[in-house]
């Protein structure tokens, strides 16, 4: 997880001096960005921590997620903008826990607006979320987890 983070920043880091290079002004927003994507390190480790338990016990689960990360990718506005999907997948794409944390980056250093105190509390629900159900499943399996492996 360290070395996904410090590689996070690294990437954030050379983004906003491409976008300095570019002539994008910084923006106060910016300054917003950190608590953003710590909470989405904090969303990823709580994913990565449940994977690791459930894969321990079920082996075939690695190559489920490779698959099942392909299509959430695809319905994270990533690479496409928001309304692109149209009404019936925009459905599924605002039930999608990646979605406010991609949406508040881009708000940040694109549209220069701060993500909304529901986004806030979505992404810090998950993230937590997240994290104590994998800390708790990892508790409770410890000596499970030894004997799996």
């Amino acid at each position: 997880m360290a070395t996904s983070t410090l590689t996070l920043g690294l990437y954030t880091i050379a983004l906003l001096a491409m976008a300095l290079l570019a002539g994008v002004r910084p923006q106060a927003g910016w300054l917003l960005l950190p608590g953003v994507l710590a909470l989405f390190v904090c969303f990823c480790f709580g994913i990565a921590l449940v994977l690791a338990v459930v894969t321990v016990f079920f082996r075939d689960i690695a190559q489920i997620v490779a698959i099942v990360l392909q299509f959430w990718f695809w319905l994270t506005p990533i690479v496409y903008h928001p309304t692109a999907l149209g009404p019936r997948l925009s459905v599924v794409m605002d039930q999608n826990p990646v979605t406010p944390f991609i949406l508040g980056v881009r708000g940040l250093l694109v549209d220069g607006v701060a993500p909304a105190a529901g986004h806030w509390a979505w992404m810090a629900a998950w993230a937590g979320g997240l994290c104590v159900a994998g800390a708790l499943m990892m508790g409770r399996l410890r000596s499970d987890l030894r004997d799996a492996l």
